[in-house]
């Protein structure tokens, strides 16, 4: 008995995929302190191995989250011109992505610069949310990221 030759189209065929809903990507997403991410550009920038990126998830009808849209501007800018570190946020109503969030909105997760195949991971930060907080948590992760890689190299 012969099989049939297995192609990519139609495994398609056989399978159904999801779509994951994205809003698109803003012009100028990444030209501001605070880099904003919708479903189509997150994995990119999200797990980025030279990039560690703090992420807030957001509601834009949560008072609670309109709350910090200007506190974190403000760390936007603390980290505007750092190399390795982008302060962004996503509307996580809007846009749909490949990481499990069980908090309400808003939360806060920090993606290290150490993504690869041996090693990736997210950490929820759930401390103090000022100002002062916020950047030493980031201060925190950004040196267990590069000890992590030093030795995962």
């Amino acid at each position: 008995m012969q099989s049939e030759e297995v192609t990519v189209d139609k495994v398609k065929d056989h399978f159904w995929f999801p779509k994951l809903k994205s809003e698109p990507i803003p012009k100028n997403w990444d030209k501001l302190p605070v880099k904003e991410l919708v479903g189509m550009n997150f994995e990119k920038v999200a797990f980025n191995d030279n990039k560690n990126v703090f992420v807030m998830f957001y509601a834009p009808w949560c008072k609670e989250c309109q709350a910090f849209f200007s506190l974190w501007e403000k760390l936007g800018k603390v980290y505007e011109k750092h190399e390795s570190v982008v302060i962004a946020r996503i509307d996580s109503t809007a846009n749909d992505i490949n990481v499990l969030l069980q908090e309400r909105n808003p939360s806060f997760k920090f993606f290290p610069a150490v993504f690869s195949e041996k090693v990736s991971w997210v950490v929820s930060y759930d401390g103090e949310r000022t100002l002062e907080a916020f950047t030493e948590f980031v201060e925190e992760q950004i040196q267990l990221a590069k000890d992590l890689k030093a030795k995962v190299g």
